[in-house]
C-alpha cells in the first residue's frame, strides 16, 4: 500500500529520539487543507514508535488518511496504538466529505485570512511618525473608509 509521505530532512530540529519525519499532503481536487505529519522514534533497546498528528483545520480526507499507515503498521509488526477516539480506536469523520469546489473555496478564504493577519502584524510593527494613512487626499471613499 504507497502511502505518498515524503520525508523531511530536518537533522537540527529532531525531537529527542526521533529517527525520521515525514509529511503527506494532496493536492488532488484540493483534497488536504493541512496535511499529516508522521514521526517515528526509536526508544531505548530499539523499540520503534510511530506518532501521527494533524492540525485540528484538517479536512476531511486528511483525517481518513491519517488511518492508513496506523492500519498498516498495525497489519505488518502488530502492536497497539491510541487515538483521540480511544485505545485501538481509529478515527471517523464526523461530516461527509466536501466537493472540490466547496474545498477549494475553503482553501481559498483560509490562505486570504492567512495573509489579512501577516499584513495586520506587518502594519502593526511598522511605525508611521505622520499618520499618512488617515488622509490620502486622492479619493473621498478611500479617506471614509480609513
Amino acid at each position: 500500500m504507497a502511502l505518498n509521505y515524503r520525508r523531511i530532512l530536518r537533522s537540527k530540529l529532531r525531537v529527542k529520539d526521533e529517527i525520521a519525519e515525514y509529511h503527506f499532503f494532496d493536492n488532488d481536487d484540493y483534497k488536504s487543507w493541512s496535511g499529516i505529519s508522521l514521526s517515528v522514534f526509536q526508544k531505548k533497546g530499539g523499540k520503534l514508535t510511530v506518532y501521527t498528528r494533524t492540525q485540528i483545520s484538517r479536512s476531511y480526507y486528511d483525517l481518513v488518511h491519517q488511518n492508513r499507515p496506523i492500519r498498516s503498521l498495525r497489519h505488518h509488526f502488530g502492536g497497539t496504538f491510541e487515538t483521540d477516539e480511544g485505545k485501538s480506536r481509529y478515527l471517523h469523520p464526523k461530516s461527509t466529505p466536501p466537493l472540490p469546489h466547496q474545498s477549494g473555496c475553503h482553501l481559498a478564504f483560509q490562505t486570504f485570512g492567512g495573509n489579512l493577519i501577516k499584513a495586520d502584524i506587518y502594519l502593526m510593527s511598522r511605525t508611521f511618525p505622520n499618520k499618512q494613512w488617515e488622509k490620502t487626499g486622492v479619493l473621498e471613499f478611500v479617506d471614509a473608509t480609513s
